[in-house]
Parts: C-alpha cells; sequence; structure tokens
C-alpha cells in the first residue's frame, strides 16, 4: 500500500491540498477515488446552487510529486460536461 494525496484544483489555478492522503494498493486506485470525488464535488456543488469551480484533483506521492491529474470532464457524462462549460 502506498499513500497517495488527493489535491483539489479549481478554475481559478488555486489548489485546495489534501494533508491526510489516502491508502491504496496502486495509482490505478488513487485515479479511480480521484474519479469518484470529482463525482462528490461537483453534485454537493449542483445540490447546493454553487458553480462548479473544480477543474481536476491532482493525485501526488508522499514526496509531493505528481503521479497523474485526473479533469472533471472524465468523471462526467459528455452532456452535463457540455452544459457545464456552456452556463460558465
Amino acid at each position: 500500500m502506498s499513500r497517495y494525496f488527493l489535491h483539489l484544483k479549481q478554475a481559478d489555478q488555486s489548489v485546495v491540498e489534501d494533508t491526510e492522503g489516502l491508502d491504496l494498493p496502486s495509482l490505478q486506485a488513487a485515479q479511480e477515488e480521484a474519479l469518484q470525488g470529482i463525482r462528490d464535488v461537483v453534485a454537493a456543488d449542483i445540490k447546493g446552487g454553487h458553480e462548479v469551480t473544480l477543474e481536476a484533483i491532482v493525485i501526488a506521492d508522499n514526496q509531493g510529486r505528481q503521479l497523474a491529474t485526473v479533469p472533471v470532464r472524465a468523471a462526467l457524462p459528455k452532456s452535463l460536461f457540455q452544459s457545464l462549460l456552456e452556463n460558465s
């Protein structure tokens, strides 16, 4: 198991850092967590009547190295992502 940190990259390029991380068996498992995390954040924003400002989740290791970036568009149905773009 390795520890992965899922940082939230916002549309304004600011980053909300994950300071706890998750112990996961692989980078692929971290990417799957990121996909679900994106869906959860976007759903909460929509339910709360807020703008969706999340752009991506950046996956880093415990040394701070960026291993992967999972964009919002990878986690959402194409039609929903297009609708978000048109309304921003």
